[in-house]
């Protein structure tokens, strides 16, 4: 029987902002030199690239900006908790499912942080080889401290049913 169930992507507007400035605008400027240099037949800039080096450099930042689509706008952690375990899948950051058996967990605690400052970001990130934290946004989670004396945060947003369905399956 399934305790808990939560779905997260990653949904910072900040950081959907930076993405388009940062990469997606440069990406333009590129596409707009290929164009005159390729299509048109005008050298691009004061020192233009060849035209095979303009065509490898664009088809790099296309699979580039693929591959940067689907880890920030369609990646999602799925977190599900039955009365044995805990599961993570955040595809495609973890191609497999990543369990916590209820047998393997020690203790665990409701905390705020900052993703930034304790683990460099968002995402799958790993502090020290004892401690992972796996979140998409936001400032609160659930640090699961397992027998093994590693730690693991799960970021989420429903911190109190969270904690609630784990009380449920540490104490039955």
């Amino acid at each position: 029987m399934r305790l808990y169930q939560e779905k997260q992507k990653f949904d910072s507007k900040w950081l959907k902002a930076l993405l388009i400035i940062g990469f997606f605008v440069p990406m333009l400027f590129l596409m707009y030199g290929s164009y005159k240099q390729l299509i048109e037949g005008v050298p691009f800039g004061d020192n233009p690239a060849s035209d095979l080096g303009l065509i490898i450099t664009l088809v790099m930042m296309l699979i580039l900006a693929v591959v940067i689509y689907f880890v920030f706008f369609r990646s999602q952690m799925i977190i599900e908790m039955d009365e044995t375990k805990i599961s993570v899948k955040f595809f495609p950051l973890i191609w497999t499912e990543r369990t916590y058996k209820k047998e393997d967990i020690e203790s665990f605690s409701v905390e705020k942080y900052n993703s930034l400052l304790r683990y460099g970001g968002w995402g799958l990130r790993y502090r020290s080889r004892k401690e992972l934290a796996i979140n998409t946004s936001g400032n609160e989670g659930i640090l699961l401290v397992l027998r093994n004396g590693k730690k693991v945060m799960l970021g989420t947003k429903n911190t109190e049913q969270f904690a609630a369905a784990l009380n449920k399956m540490l104490n039955n």
